[in-house]
């Protein structure tokens, strides 16, 4: 019987941060909290427990908090990921990338789609960070200064992904951390059949970049509900550091 996701996050978070998963869980409360936000215990039970991100980020927050000056954001979407890193890193300045609107594809209605926007205009407003609207595909690394820490969480497909993790190491400062969503390792039999992989190209393109440059990553569960049990719908996030 496989470890309960709880406790295979745990274990990956001692091993990496050498911090206690309740310890982190409280840092994250706590700066919610101050910063005007619902505890993360109640927000995530409302999203079917799936932003581990946030877990991550406060373990940062909490044991290496002078290092994080410089904070990029690869898919703002409504701005929920970003207003949580400022609550976590008053001091660092942020920038996040997000595709313009024109190129924006989905199923959401005209409705649906100012909802976004309204909610990604005021958690951008609420902290203070620099938006740009680009496809990232079209961004050079030398457009980008350097980072302290990198959530990657745009483009699931390939070639973007690759494009967007290749220009994300080339701006992470050293000693800086880069966080990867999204990955799954085995696609289901229901998403081979409707062609849904996106998830499992930001793990080839995880794979190949790790190959290629030797960068060696760790992997946290994204969900840590009963689901990750399931190969064809377990999702994780990776975790590097640059040496």
């Amino acid at each position: 019987m496989p470890k309960h996701p709880r406790a295979q996050f745990e274990q990956a978070l001692n091993s990496f941060f050498q911090v206690r998963l309740l310890d982190v869980e409280r840092h994250l409360n706590k700066c919610r909290l101050e910063f005007g936000l619902e505890p993360f215990s109640q927000y995530d039970n409302l999203l079917r427990l799936d932003r581990t991100q946030e877990l991550l980020f406060a373990a940062v927050s909490l044991t290496r908090p002078e290092r994080i000056n410089k904070i990029l954001e690869f898919g703002t979407f409504t701005g929920e990921s970003t207003i949580v890193l400022r609550a976590l890193f008053p001091s660092a300045s942020i920038t996040t990338i997000d595709l313009p609107e024109s190129l924006l594809v989905g199923n959401e209605s005209a409705e649906e789609r100012d909802s976004i926007k309204s909610r990604r205009q005021k958690n951008i407003i609420n902290a203070k960070a620099e938006l740009i609207l680009k496809d990232s595909a079209l961004i050079v690394h030398e457009d980008l200064e350097k980072y302290d820490l990198i959530w990657l969480d745009g483009d699931h497909t390939l070639p973007t992904v690759a494009i967007d993790l290749e220009n994300a190491m080339k701006a992470l400062n050293d000693n800086g951390i880069l966080m990867m969503d999204d990955i799954c390792k085995h696609l289901s039999l229901t998403n081979l059949i409707m062609r849904k992989t996106r998830s499992n190209d930001v793990w080839k393109a995880l794979k190949r970049f790790s190959k290629a440059r030797g960068i060696n990553y760790l992997l946290f569960p994204k969900k840590l509900d009963y689901k990750q049990y399931f190969p064809g719908r377990r999702r994780l996030i990776a975790l590097v550091e640059r040496k």
